[in-house]
């Protein structure tokens, strides 16, 4: 019989309640870590509805705003694989 961690209890358990393991928007993680101003959000928020299904974080990177390490750090933290670390 193996350890689980904290995070791994916390997601079966969320998961068990039929709610959502990831409830935090990427573009969210990615303004609160002073990655992208509010206002660059929006716009790729405003971009997203006529994308043919893209992701924000795409978007973001295809605008040049940020990059796909960027992303790939505001997924790590939606999961909580990472803390939240302040980029300013």
């Amino acid at each position: 019989m193996g350890v689980v961690s904290r995070h791994e209890l916390k997601n079966a358990l969320m998961a068990q309640e039929g709610k959502s393991l990831y409830t935090e928007k990427i573009g969210h993680i990615l303004v609160e870590s002073g990655l992208i101003s509010y206002e660059t959000m929006e716009r790729a928020l405003l971009s997203q509805k006529t994308s043919d299904g893209k992701l924000v974080g795409q978007i973001l990177v295809e605008m040049g705003v940020i990059e796909q390490q960027e992303v790939m750090y505001a997924q790590a933290v939606q999961k909580g694989m990472l803390p939240r670390e302040s980029a300013v």
